[in-house]
């Protein structure tokens, strides 16, 4: 699945696998296997996600009222998973500080 605005491939937290991140930040990392992804997400809109799909769950490794973990089965749209990946992107862009937001 191709990135856009900014991401890039990397190894955010010396975890295994493939994550994404800008510049030395996280905004989603690998969860274990190539087949799911933990995304940032606004903590109304994760519950919600949890609800509606069964390939939702709380964050793996992270903070839950924040992140969710997205299984990569299939299930969601790649379109509505590219939607996630965008939010979380700028969700963990936004708290960057100025000086890191520039890189």
């Amino acid at each position: 699945m191709p990135l856009s605005r900014g991401r890039a491939p990397g190894l955010p937290l010396r975890a295994p696998g493939r994550g994404v991140q800008s510049g030395r930040e996280a905004l989603a990392s690998p969860a274990g296997r190539p087949d799911r992804i933990n995304l940032k997400c606004i903590p109304m809109l994760a519950v919600q996600l949890r609800e509606r799909y069964a390939a939702v769950l709380p964050g793996y490794h992270m903070n839950k009222t924040h992140w969710n973990t997205v299984l990569l089965d299939g299930s969601i749209s790649e379109r509505e998973v590219k939607k996630l990946i965008d939010l979380s992107y700028d969700l963990v862009r936004g708290s960057l500080p100025r000086s890191k937001k520039a890189r």
